[in-house]
């Protein structure tokens, strides 16, 4: 269902082959744009907590 998946993953894993903080984060049968549906796709939420978790983790940052 989306068709950056294969370009995204791609640039993931060179971003991590850089050295670089990054994660390739995979949700079967979402869309493209599934993390702008978090009110009502369960998938949406978690991607969303997990991205925050780690951005904030990155930077240094206490999440609740």
């Amino acid at each position: 269902m989306d068709p950056l998946r294969d370009e995204g993953k791609a640039y993931g894993e060179k971003m991590i082959t850089a050295g670089s903080h990054a994660e390739v984060i995979c949700m079967k049968g979402m869309p493209h744009t599934f993390m702008m549906m978090d009110d009502i796709l369960e998938n949406g939420k978690r991607y969303n907590r997990e991205a925050i978790r780690s951005l904030a983790t990155v930077w240094g940052i206490a999440v609740k």
